[in-house]
């Protein structure tokens, strides 16, 4: 397939990052600075809506909006954001660049035959940079200057070299990414659209307005090669996401957390892998961070049962001071186990739901208060399981085959209930000669006893027993299912 290129162009990229996920924010600029001289740089959309606009002078911009939130631009902040942004666009095509300061070019014409059609690519794409909170346009076309051309501009994506020229067609030429002279010197020559300056003779083009418009035309429209430097994630995952206000409450701090998992999980999910261990630093103002261990039961990949289950950890915590950073961590990439579906069940879903449950509790009530059962080979019904803490690596003992028997016991046991018909039996047990204890310790009743299975005249069935001595009284000890 043809070369197919997306950029995804975030001009507020900055200004987003610093958001908290309210619905309303306050009007905000970011101001860059040239000797004495400040303009805005960007604004977000509620300063937009008052009046201000990138270039403009900063008094101007408070003149229309008093209450208007100042914050320096900072270009390394900002490349640190467009890289983490690359981390998370990662998952849609592995050749992938980054254009400063703020847009992502992708080589999506080969992903498609895995991701779907185009425009469900974009959909999703762009549903997902609603919920980050992330202002962006998206250009489609088959060259990466002319896809960022598009982005910038809003223009329907042009899938080949024949769409892009009649989309480009009728584009003012100071539109265009030349340099200030040869603009002015298009002007001069009363070349207003960029339809008009590709009709003209190459030659003729290139004498009076130079080599490198000539190279960028041909850059722009296919005719040459236009080699980008690609972008690759590295083995582990290291982000740390600055605030813009001090959070003193783990609840605010649900978005900018969701932005760092959905980040990891978007690297994980082009890998094919998985994280069973992550590290979540909360930096304060004057005290140590704040560390967090999160241990999941098996690697995972989803970016929501991540979210999900670090932000249960966060909740127990006692923050000691407000927090200014999030770091998350994640030092290596498992392997993650892949499990068919059967055509009408679905057992792999509900191991991972029954997975998921039991890591929720681990975090909301610690690691210490979550227990598994064992069997345990043991004639005793009452010695016959084991509690431990919940170890998913640990394996349950096979019992030998013993004669069926209930999993509901009845502790202690009661007098049988009259009208029972006795079906089968019995099963003599009786105390061993090492004591009445079990092997964890648990103590074990002196017993000399038959069993039977009986039923009622609804047809549900008990486990029953006749105590063997003087009384010879009959207790009721399980329920069968």
């Amino acid at each position: 397939m043809p070369p197919l290129w997306l950029c995804i162009s975030t001009p507020t990229l900055l200004l987003d990052d610093l958001a908290d996920g309210a619905e309303q924010q306050p009007p905000r600029a970011l101001v860059a600075r040239h000797g004495p001289r400040r303009w805005v740089h960007s604004a977000n959309a509620e300063a937009r809506r008052e009046g201000v606009r990138t270039g403009q002078a900063v008094s101007t911009a408070l003149a229309r909006v008093p209450a208007l939130q100042l914050i320096a631009h900072d270009p390394e902040r900002e490349a640190d954001s467009l890289e983490r942004l690359a981390l998370w666009a990662w998952q849609f095509s592995s050749q992938l660049s980054i254009a400063p300061p703020t847009a992502l070019l992708l080589e999506i014409g080969a992903s498609l035959t895995l991701l779907g059609p185009l425009q469900q690519v974009l959909d999703t794409l762009h549903a997902e940079l609603d919920t980050l909170g992330y202002r962006h346009r998206c250009g489609v076309a088959p060259t990466p200057l002319a896809a960022r051309l598009m982005a910038r501009q809003g223009l329907a994506p042009a899938l080949d070299t024949r769409q892009l020229d009649t989309a480009l067609h009728t584009l003012p030429v100071q539109q265009l990414d030349l340099d200030t002279s040869t603009l002015r010197a298009l002007q001069q020559c009363g070349i207003r659209r960029t339809g008009a300056l590709f009709a003209l003779p190459r030659d003729a083009l290139a004498r009076r307005f130079g080599q490198n418009c000539c190279d960028y035309l041909d850059r722009l429209r296919g005719h040459a090669p236009d080699p980008r430097p690609g972008f690759s994630p590295p083995e582990h995952f290291d982000q740390t996401l600055e605030l813009l206000h001090e959070i003193d409450n783990t609840d605010a701090l649900t978005f900018p957390l969701k932005r760092l998992t959905e980040t990891l999980g978007a690297q994980l999910v082009s890998r094919d892998s998985g994280a069973s261990t992550l590290r979540l630093s909360l930096g304060h103002p004057r005290t140590p961070d704040s560390e967090l261990s999160v241990r999941l039961l098996e690697a995972s990949g989803d970016a929501r049962h991540l979210l999900q289950v670090t932000r249960a950890h966060l909740e127990r915590l006692q923050l000691p001071e407000p927090v200014r950073s999030l770091r998350l961590r994640c030092s290596g990439f498992e392997s993650v186990a892949r499990g068919g579906d059967d055509l009408f069940q679905h057992p792999g879903r509900a191991t991972g739901e029954r997975r998921n449950t039991i890591e929720h509790l681990q975090a909301r009530l610690g690691e210490a208060a979550v227990y598994q059962l064992d069997v345990v080979d043991d004639h005793r019904p009452e010695c016959a399981w084991r509690a431990h803490l919940h170890n998913p690596a640990r394996e349950s003992p096979h019992r030998a085959g013993w004669p069926l028997r209930p999993l509901w016991l009845v502790d202690p046991p009661e007098p049988m209930p009259r009208g029972l018909t006795l079906e089968s039996g019995p099963e003599r047990l009786e105390s061993g000669w090492w004591g009445g204890q079990c092997n964890d310790g648990r103590a074990a009743p002196d017993m000399r006893r038959d069993y039977y299975i009986a039923r009622d005249d609804a047809g549900l069935r008990y486990w029953v027993f006749q105590r063997r001595d003087t009384t010879s009284q009959w207790y009721l000890h399980g329920r069968f299912g």
